[in-house]
């Protein structure tokens, strides 16, 4: 997934669980995706793997404004980008978030969790495609969710994802075929101003959608996964605003 992608992004409490370098690895890979975080009040350590790497592989982070200098500076000296985006109820806002960075030019951006980003695009309405892993475990309220709260006021509110395909894969399974998003969202999503950029037809289109997808899943501290951000259980994924 991250090999096809502009850009993967995460949270800044997957960030602090994990400490992901968001490479591919293993796979040959001629391009790897620039390493986006949202991290509001730039919490974590620019000695993280992001930072050690930041030269290596671009890392850019959205922060928000009233982030420290001082550590701004420690994660431009890595050699990471760093964007100020607004905030909203104390997070940077998602919406501005996505906007930005079809200001920047991306157009399709892995979103690896956790939970609390998953749940702030979908309460935008800035998902349209969900990819569902099920990994055979049952965790119950030990785990932590795929999705925070949602803020839901009644039943009727929640989305409706339409199921497309089931897929065992050994011991797991996959709501979805492989290379398409399986399950979609029955809402309108937005459009975002972009750069000039090719279209899928391949003419300049300077407006053009942003596509987000997010990987997210239950887990325990004592289940925490030891190395970029692989999941225990129900991990998802979803595209935001699909390229037009």
């Amino acid at each position: 997934m991250r090999m096809s992608h502009d850009a993967v992004m995460i949270g800044v409490g997957t960030a602090l669980a994990d400490d992901p370098d968001l490479t591919v690895r293993d796979m040959g890979a001629q391009h790897q995706p620039i390493r986006i975080l949202l991290d509001t009040k730039l919490r974590h350590s620019p000695q993280s793997r992001l930072g050690a790497t930041a030269r290596n592989y671009p890392v850019w982070i959205l922060h928000g404004p009233d982030a420290s200098l001082l550590t701004r500076r420690a994660w431009a000296a890595t050699g990471a980008v760093l964007h100020e985006i607004a905030q909203g109820s104390g997070r940077i806002d998602a919406t501005a978030a996505l906007r930005h960075l079809a200001g920047q030019g991306l157009s399709r951006v892995l979103c690896e969790g956790g939970g609390t980003l998953a749940a702030s695009l979908i309460r935008a309405r800035l998902v349209d495609d969900l990819a569902l892993f099920s990994a055979g475990l049952l965790l119950g309220a030990d785990g932590l969710p795929a999705v925070a709260d949602l803020n839901l006021a009644a039943l009727s509110d929640a989305p409706r994802p339409k199921l497309r395909h089931v897929e065992v894969l050994g011991p797991d399974m996959l709501l979805g075929p492989a290379g398409r998003w399986p399950v979609a969202l029955p809402y309108q999503l937005p459009t975002f101003p972009m750069l000039a950029q090719g279209s899928a037809a391949g003419r300049a289109s300077p407006f053009c959608s942003n596509s987000i997808e997010i990987l997210s899943g239950e887990r325990t501290n004592a289940m925490r996964p030891s190395r970029g951000g692989r999941l225990i259980s129900t991990p998802f994924a979803s595209r935001c605003a699909q390229v037009a």
